[in-house]
């Protein structure tokens, strides 16, 4: 087994990140990017439906990578750091705090997000 720069001869990241989890195979973990609560003309949107918008988002940060990650393609198609946009309810949700983290399959990467000025 080829394992990718950041995995250890177990196949899971070497250092703890900020979440804690080591995504191992052909996972990743992403943070997932805050809902707004508020719409742009100030109403407040309800809790239930804040948190039905943060299980179907679909934007997030790439936190780490599995050793297995891409590893039947060609090249990643992302990297740790990278902005990208996943599968609709893709992977098993993790909070700490009130941050939200999902483990998610490389392949429910749909693409990279690059915003302009970067």
């Amino acid at each position: 087994m080829e394992l990718n720069d950041q995995s250890n001869q177990y196949g899971y990241a070497s250092t703890i990140n900020e979440a804690g989890i080591s995504p191992v195979g052909h996972n990743i973990l992403v943070r997932m990017d805050e809902v707004e609560r508020t719409t742009a003309s100030g109403i407040v949107i309800r809790d239930e439906q804040a948190d039905r918008e943060e299980m179907s988002g679909t934007k997030a940060t790439i936190i780490a990578v599995g050793a297995r990650a891409w590893a039947d393609q060609k090249e990643p198609w992302a990297k740790v750091g990278d902005n990208i946009m996943i599968a609709k309810h893709a992977g098993q949700l993790w909070a700490k705090g009130k941050v939200k983290y999902r483990v998610i399959s490389d392949l429910s990467v749909c693409g990279v997000i690059h915003e302009e000025g970067k």
